[in-house]
């Protein structure tokens, strides 16, 4: 009688690095992990699996992303886990994922917006059956597209504070008449020197210089409740930009 050969997706490896050993079967990969990526894997499967936050550095082009990707697939296999591997950039989201398609890890490119993803590779991230490569700004902002992974890997994840901070950011202009930006200046009045005071309120010209000013804290908290009464009335009077409403939605309370 024929036998059936266990397939290397359902094959259970005993860690990462034997997860490498399956998928090299019949992957387009390197042949082997290297000894420092071995290290770093059992390392993190025998220390730091059950961590909620774990950071792994690497030098540049020491294979952190056959490290990232194979950590991915090893928990999406043992636990059926949606996965997310987040890039930087679009760009660095389309090299993984055809790197991850070499090493023979499944995965599914979700950038661009949207709308224009794939539903059937959608649907193959949410049942667990493929890691998601996607970006930074799928997961952090006011209304993720990627909300319900139980895993996060950030590839370069030094980059993400832009990206984290973004959505806790509120930025009023002074460029629009519609704007609330002396709404709010007048509130914070009591906060600031009355030079700087004066300076803001200035019309700006083409060869004034930037400035940056902080306010008192002590005094900013003493205006928190004025201060949020008027920034609420100015995002019900469509007097902020989209991405300060968004931000407000955070913030407010």
């Amino acid at each position: 009688m024929a036998f059936k050969l266990k397939s290397a997706e359902a094959a259970m490896p005993e860690d990462p690095v034997d997860l490498y050993r399956i998928l090299a079967l019949t992957n387009r990969g390197p042949e082997f992990v290297w000894g420092h990526q071995q290290d770093v894997l059992r390392d993190w499967h025998e220390t730091k699996s059950h961590a909620s936050d774990v950071a792994i550095e690497l030098p540049t082009g020491a294979g952190k992303t056959l490290v990232g990707g194979l950590i991915s697939e090893y928990r999406r296999r043992k636990y059926g886990e949606r996965v997310a591997y987040l890039c930087p950039t679009r760009q660095l989201a389309r090299q993984t994922a055809a790197k991850f398609d070499e090493y023979g890890i499944p995965n599914v490119l979700l950038v661009n917006r949207v709308k224009t993803w794939n539903p059937a590779h959608q649907a193959q991230y949410e049942a667990g059956e493929a890691v998601a490569v996607s970006v930074y700004s799928h997961v952090f902002n006011s209304n993720p597209a990627l909300d319900n992974a139980g895993m996060l890997v950030l590839d370069d994840a030094h980059a993400a504070e832009g990206y984290v901070a973004s959505p806790w950011s509120l930025a009023i202009s002074r460029k629009t008449e519609e704007s609330a930006y002396l709404d709010v200046l007048s509130v914070l009045k009591p906060a600031l020197d009355p030079l700087v005071d004066t300076r803001l309120r200035a019309p700006k010209t083409e060869d004034s210089s930037a400035y940056v000013y902080l306010a008192s804290p002590i005094g900013v908290a003493e205006q928190s409740l004025p201060l949020e009464a008027a920034v609420a009335a100015a995002a019900h009077g469509s007097k902020l930009s989209t991405d300060a409403f968004h931000a407000w939605k955070f913030l407010q309370g």
